[in-house]
């Protein structure tokens, strides 16, 4: 008896280790004998997931997965990746990152899909010559990388913000780009080593050592796949120096931590603790932090099952009973905001009292698009760069042309992404 439970320990350990391992060097059977060894059917995930309580428990989806067929390989596009499941499993287990590899091995057998065009595309623009921009000053060590959606939704706060991170980081260099989380959750693997390896090799190259990020998707991306850069959310920063001036305010507001930062307690924290410097009381919730939810934007689930994905709002608009949320991604408070009053961090720490009264609005596409634009050029002006340069590695091998596309292909983009229920990638 001692010998089957040292056995069945050593084999859980090998099966967390597996777990830590990068996503990328694993495949889609060592993720099924890790459920399929772990998972007792406790139903400690499904209770909490509308995806599961509709197909399954994960093991008997790793069941069904093992067949490869299409159609059990593609229902893992209706996931949200949110890392929940995982967080809650008591034995170990990790359904997400199962239906992660289901993802890989979809796309590797079946190509991509024509639904996830418009995401596909979005991406392409934010990777083109005509939306990126490098400015590293002499003696840069560390960047500010955006992101996608603050760009172009609240341009001016990022010129603010910026220009307050140089009071601390005088050499402070930029990037516009985009990290290529979309590919990697969509399970274009070989797409995303090609263009999140290039950058990182430029950045590394040109002696940068940290990179401080405003989204969290970049900052899982970076965390798991940028060896030899730093990465820290900019509100630890924020936190760990005088905020921007501006007027105090008073309530009470719940935080949506975003689910790429559920394990990332340092900065719920930071978030935390710049609420309370703006005057603001915040109320606990049962589902935050760690065990956080999916915005319902997670895995681009909007474009394939948009039932499933409007299900995690509503959750979230039970737990907060009427009052005010705030969340520190931009995608979130997008996607939020339709079901109730969503406030983006950022916004609180620049413009407190107009954003609590509803009078701050993000904007809209295809606006977007001008006012990322419009900042690359504000920061071709005001950054003298040592180094600098627009992304020119082609897109890829998925046919998509950012260039070819241009300005107005990304706003036929933008307007049928509206269409499956995006507004914002995650």
């Amino acid at each position: 008896m001692q010998m089957a439970t040292m056995k069945n320990d050593a084999h859980q350990e090998n099966m967390r280790m597996k777990r830590e391992s990068s996503p990328l060097e694993l495949d889609l059977p060592s993720a099924l004998e890790q459920v399929n060894n772990l998972c007792n059917d406790c139903g400690a995930c499904v209770k909490n997931c509308a995806f599961l309580q509709k197909y399954g428990s994960p093991g008997q989806l790793a069941k069904e997965l093992a067949d490869g067929s299409a159609a059990n390989l593609s229902r893992a596009y209706e996931c949200s990746l949110c890392g929940l499941c995982t967080t809650l499993c008591p034995q170990g287990c990790d359904p997400s990152g199962m239906f992660f590899q289901a993802r890989r091995q979809a796309n590797a057998d079946l190509g991509d899909d024509k639904r996830h065009g418009v995401l596909r595309n979005y991406e392409a623009q934010g990777t083109s010559p005509r939306f990126t921009w490098y400015a590293l000053p002499q003696d840069c060590d560390t960047i500010f990388f955006p992101g996608c959606n603050i760009p172009g939704s609240r341009p001016e706060i990022v010129k603010l913000l910026f220009q307050h991170m140089q009071q601390v980081i005088p050499n402070l260099g930029v990037v516009m780009d985009c990290c290529c989380k979309p590919s990697h959750d969509l399970g274009r693997t070989d797409f995303f080593r090609e263009m999140f390896g290039e950058l990182r090799s430029y950045l590394l190259d040109n002696g940068i050592k940290k990179v401080l990020c405003a989204c969290p998707n970049c900052f899982k991306v970076f965390s798991m796949y940028g060896g030899g850069l730093e990465t820290e959310m900019v509100y630890a920063l924020l936190d760990a120096n005088e905020l921007p001036q501006a007027e105090k305010v008073t309530g009470e507001v719940c935080v949506h931590d975003p689910c790429p930062l559920r394990n990332e307690s340092a900065v719920h924290e930071a978030a935390r603790s710049i609420l309370r410097k703006k005057g603001l009381k915040i109320a606990p919730q049962r589902r935050e932090r760690k065990k956080t939810l999916c915005c319902g934007e997670g895995g681009a689930v909007p474009c394939m099952a948009p039932d499933l994905a409007k299900k995690w709002p509503e959750i979230r608009v039970k737990d907060i009973q009427g009052r005010p949320l705030v969340t520190y991604c931009a995608g979130c408070a997008l996607f939020l905001g339709r079901h109730t009053p969503t406030h983006h961090l950022l916004d609180i720490i620049y413009k407190p009292k107009e954003t609590l009264d509803g009078r701050v609005k993000p904007a809209p596409s295809p606006i977007t698009y001008w006012n990322r634009i419009q900042l690359k050029k504000w920061f071709q002006r005001n950054l003298p760069a040592e180094a600098a340069r627009e992304r020119s590695l082609p897109y890829g091998a998925s046919g998509e042309s950012a260039g070819g596309a241009g300005f107005k292909g990304a706003l036929f983009a933008f307007a049928g992404g509206l269409l499956c229920g995006f507004k914002k990638i995650k």
